[in-house]
């Protein structure tokens, strides 16, 4: 029965050191502002609390699996804890003069900041947040035109960043100038940390005191702010970049920058509202597009693209053009590297390919739910309207087509280069065909123009194609 007391007496007055602690930590994040750090004491304390409530834990789980003859062997070790939390409960009341102390080594400026509107801006933000948190990134950089607040944005982290004492001790915003040099922004950012040069260093020895007391006194971020593309080039090359842009337009500028540099080995890159998504062993290079408006004037895809995945989004393309032709691609070459191509919930997509910008390395392309395409490879009228020229000596080997509902539009259909073509219906393989199976042609009611070359097609459905005007292949 005494031994009971005693841990009861234990628990009531763990209880109040706990409440005590809530108190003081309620108070702690009332007085950590920036420039601030918790004393010594103060943190030691609640690190003691912390120690004590794990062994009293340990303790009680012991206890329990004691037998009732041998629970007074921990007599000794309960006044002991009750003894230690007695005496952290009478230190507590020794705080005096508040629980932090200025701060030498922070360093940091409250920036001036406006509202900020839009779920994307907030997205963003967000984002660059989780970014800044995770202890494997080291460098990020945010993209885009100006006026779209990009400054903003950074001056929100910028002041977050301050109030999280916890993570970084130092935080430096340096704005960067169109005329700017490495020997004025190395005089910047030693200005701002305390560092004075004599003149007589090189550029390697400045960056090295720059480091050095960068290190000393801590983690930090530098933000700088406004600089452009020359500037971006002379980043460490990337081995692998995995991105998000919320929209092309943004992506397309990223790649301009990037445009005559060494790309990144592999990438994968989001645009729009879109998670990170998994991609095959195979997907080096991987581009997925999901929400929004995609203009074909637009469209710039990195150099040696291996998989692109569009999904819920609205083509605006030029009534005569394709989505994908070289008039549209002229800049960045052809990207006949392109393995994977897949469209889904595309509207106002009438047209996909021109006959010479086809990616002949295409091992899967599935088109779902487009329900207003009527050409996968522009027809020839559109070729010779538009001066294109055929592609007739080129093809396509082992390309997977996937069609499912909502292509019953289709008016144009050109299997020429797919000498061993395989056929989905509904996601589902029907198998690997030389021969169209039967069932497919009978569902492309609309079909006016039909080129299979030596794909072998049944003659009764090709009966059934009321619409269809035009025909080769063979039976």
């Amino acid at each position: 029965m005494i031994f009971d007391q005693h841990m009861k007496d234990l628990k009531r007055k763990l209880k109040e050191l706990n409440g005590t602690k809530k108190d003081t930590e309620s108070i702690m994040r009332k007085e950590l502002q920036p420039r601030k750090k918790l004393k010594a004491e103060v943190q030691i304390w609640l690190e003691n609390v912390e120690r004590l409530n794990g062994e009293v834990q340990d303790l009680d789980d012991r206890i329990g699996e004691s037998s009732a003859l041998t629970r007074g062997f921990h007599t000794e070790d309960v006044s002991k804890i009750t003894k230690e939390v007695e005496e952290l409960i009478i230190q507590h009341g020794k705080f005096h003069g508040g629980l932090v102390v200025d701060n030498p080594q922070w360093i940091g400026q409250v920036l001036s900041t406006i509202s900020l509107s839009g779920e994307a801006v907030k997205a963003c933000v967000k984002e660059i947040w989780q970014c800044l948190m995770d202890d494997g990134v080291r460098k990020i950089g945010v993209w885009g035109m100006g006026g779209v607040g990009k400054t903003s944005m950074m001056k929100v982290i910028n002041n977050q960043l301050l109030k999280e004492t916890g993570k970084f001790e130092i935080v430096i915003w340096i704005t960067v100038s169109k005329e700017v040099s490495i020997v004025k922004l190395q005089k910047d950012i030693a200005r701002r940390i305390g560092v004075e040069f004599s003149g007589d260093e090189d550029e390697t020895t400045r960056a090295g005191m720059i480091f050095e007391t960068l290190s000393q006194k801590g983690r930090f971020v530098m933000i700088l702010d406004d600089l452009w593309e020359k500037e971006v080039g002379g980043l460490k090359k990337l081995e692998i970049l995995k991105g998000r842009f919320y929209d092309w337009h943004n992506l397309n500028m990223y790649l301009q920058a990037c445009h005559g540099r060494e790309e990144p080995r592999q990438y994968i890159i989001s645009v729009g509202d879109v998670l990170w998504h998994a991609v095959g062993k195979e997907v080096r290079k991987d581009i997925v597009v999901c929400g929004g408006n995609i203009y074909s004037y637009q469209i710039m895809l990195p150099r040696g693209i291996k998989g692109l995945r569009i999904w819920d989004c609205n083509v605006d393309c030029i009534e005569e053009y394709p989505l994908f032709s070289r008039f549209i691609l002229s800049s960045i070459g052809s990207f006949s590297y392109l393995k994977f191509l897949h469209m889904y919930d595309c509207g106002n997509m009438r047209k996909l390919f021109s006959p010479d910008c086809v990616p002949l390395n295409l091992q899967e392309f599935r088109v779902i739910r487009c329900e207003q395409v009527e050409e996968i490879i522009a027809s020839e009228v559109e070729e010779s309207r538009n001066g294109y020229h055929g592609i007739s000596s080129s093809t396509i080997k082992d390309i997977e087509v996937v069609f499912s509902t909502g292509i019953e539009v289709l008016i144009f259909l050109n299997l020429i280069m797919c000498h061993h073509l395989h056929l989905h219906m509904h996601l589902h393989l029907v198998e690997n065909l030389n021969e169209i199976t039967n069932g497919v042609l009978s569902r492309l009611c609309r079909l006016q123009y039909l080129v299979v070359g030596e794909t072998l097609i049944n003659g009764k459905e090709v009966g059934g194609l009321k619409k269809l005007e035009i025909l080769k292949g063979r039976f």
